[in-house]
Formats: structure tokens, C-alpha cells, sequence
């Protein structure tokens, strides 16, 4: 198929298949791609971001992306995130990350089930 066939059948397919097999659109197929992603299909489109999602968060006038916070302060980040978990998808690697820091600076806050997670993943 041609790009604006899979732009118009199967936006998430041809988005799919950019990323695995890294293949390289000019902006305005990727401006096209996105904007077809977001109207059509927000969930799939949320959950791509990750820690790029934009969030308001505590101590910043503007919306930043999570992966500022996540970084920058872990503990607070947690807080957040354990209130607002559909707001930002995270791979199992950086909620290990994350519950791993805040392990080390706050364990107290810690729900078990992140305790026993970072316990099984690093015995």
C-alpha cells in the first residue's frame, strides 16, 4: 500500500510499522498521521506518548511533559501519578525506574504492590 492508503484505512498500522521498522516520513505525513491518530484514535495515541504526555503538575506555570517531573522530582512525580495513573502510560522499565527512586529517597510512601515489584525485579 502506499502511504496515504495506510493514512486513510489503518493510521495506527502505518504507525506501528513507522516505529518497528524505522522508517523515516516527511512532516507533512507525520503531521498528517498525527492528526489522524489523535481524532480517531485518542486512546492509541495517549498511550504512545508515554512520559512525553503533557501534565499540569505541581510547581510549573505551564504544562510540561512527564518525563520532566518523572526526572527531576521522582517522589512527587509518584504522588501524582499514583492519583492520576490513567493520565500517563508508563512501560513496566521506567515504573521500576521510578519506584526504585523513590525506594531510595521516601520508601515510606511506597504502595506494597511497587515494593514487592522492585523486590521480584531485583531480588
Amino acid at each position: 500500500m502506499r502511504i496515504t492508503e495506510w493514512l486513510l484505512e489503518n493510521p495506527v498500522a502505518l504507525d506501528i510499522l513507522r516505529k518497528q521498522k524505522k522508517l523515516k516520513v516527511s512532516k507533512e505525513i507525520f503531521d498528517l498521521l498525527i492528526s489522524k491518530l489523535k481524532a480517531h484514535h485518542p486512546e492509541y495515541f495517549k498511550n504512545t506518548l508515554g512520559l512525553k504526555t503533557k501534565i499540569t503538575f505541581k510547581g510549573y506555570n505551564y504544562p510540561v511533559q512527564a518525563s520532566v517531573p518523572y526526572s527531576n522530582n521522582p517522589v512527587e512525580f509518584y504522588k501524582w501519578w499514583c492519583a492520576n495513573q490513567n493520565s500517563v502510560n508508563m512501560t513496566l522499565e521506567e515504573k521500576i525506574r521510578l519506584f526504585d527512586k523513590v525506594y531510595y529517597q521516601k520508601p515510606n510512601i511506597l504502595i506494597k504492590d511497587h515494593k514487592q515489584l522492585i523486590k521480584k525485579n531485583f531480588g
